[in-house]
């Protein structure tokens, strides 16, 4: 999922979902475990998911995170939660 595109005061995250539009939502987390929550702006979709897991990608010897299958499959589920139709590229 892509960095959100703003913050407002209560720290709720604005995301642009391709092929859904605009959701608001706030993520968290704490050691080995996070969760995100969204809602559509018409309030019509929500989707909260938690993880057991957090920080999975291993580091190339730059530093950089490497991809993580787990990348893929969580971008996958929150297209398909918010409504976003599969064939639109990775958030």
């Amino acid at each position: 999922m892509s960095t959100p595109a703003t913050t407002d005061f209560l720290h709720r995250h604005r995301f642009e979902i391709p092929g859904r539009g605009t959701f608001w939502g706030h993520d968290g987390s704490v050691w080995g475990g996070g969760a995100i929550t969204l809602t559509s702006a018409d309030r019509s979709r929500q989707a909260c998911v938690a993880l057991n897991l957090q920080r999975w990608n291993t580091l190339a010897p730059s530093g950089h995170p490497q991809p993580h299958a787990i990348d893929a499959a969580f971008a996958a589920l929150l297209r398909s939660l918010t409504g976003a139709r599969p064939e639109l590229p990775p958030l």
